[in-house]
């Protein structure tokens, strides 16, 4: 995994070498803890990035091209060696492991969004979305959480997963830290269906709460 990781961050490994290594992640706890700890490290490189928010639209678009076209843009369509990408990508990989990984799964070899994928939104008054979530598959089911908070330094949530029929479940918590946390976990749905992702503060109060769509 260590070595197929940036590869399958970049989008550059072949139908049947990604197909072992989202069975090893969805397997492997090391592995997940890893994606987890990288995910903050993604977290943290956005805040480079413009704070404007993209629309939905374009975000399905950027990520779908992502995948899609990377391999056929570079070197005339062919594929890049792994030594080439280790040396010329290093940081990108590092960078986009998570979002790569969650792309691989979210989009299948043409380019079209699964329909297992759902997402949920929670947004302030103004227009900015705070809160987001990524729910894909089921038993096990990968969920994604992020949140976008300037105004608060420091802060834990308790994040909730609220079921059609199951009640709320705690499947993990989220660190603010400069006004930015993530969440990356596999959670078991048992046949059930999620509806909403809560956030609860250290009072037990909500703090945020998403609906899936």
């Amino acid at each position: 995994m260590e070595a197929l990781g940036p590869e399958l961050a970049l989008g550059t490994l072949t139908g049947a070498e990604r197909a072992d290594a989202v069975g090893h992640l969805a397997s492997c706890a090391g592995c997940q803890q890893r994606v987890s700890e990288l995910a903050r490290v993604v977290d943290s490189m956005l805040l480079l990035a413009p704070e404007d928010d993209p629309t939905p639209e374009l975000e399905a678009r950027v990520l779908a091209r992502t995948v899609g076209d990377r391999v056929g843009l570079a070197n005339g369509g062919r594929r890049i060696s792994r030594r080439g990408v280790v040396l010329a990508g290093c940081l990108t990989a590092v960078a986009s492991l998570v979002v790569g990984f969650g792309v691989a799964l979210l989009i299948d070899g043409d380019g079209n969004r699964s329909p297992t994928v759902r997402t949920a939104v929670a947004v302030e008054d103004g227009g900015r979305s705070i809160c987001r979530a990524v729910i894909y598959g089921a038993d096990p089911a990968w969920l994604f959480v992020s949140l976008d908070e300037p105004g608060e330094a420091r802060a834990d949530y308790i994040v909730e997963l609220e079921l059609e029929r199951g009640g709320p479940v705690r499947v993990g918590r989220i660190e603010l830290r400069d006004g930015h946390g993530v969440l990356a976990v596999t959670i078991e749905l048992n046949d059930d269906e999620a509806r909403a992702v809560r956030l609860v503060g250290a009072d037990e109060e909500l703090g945020y709460e998403a609906s899936f769509s």
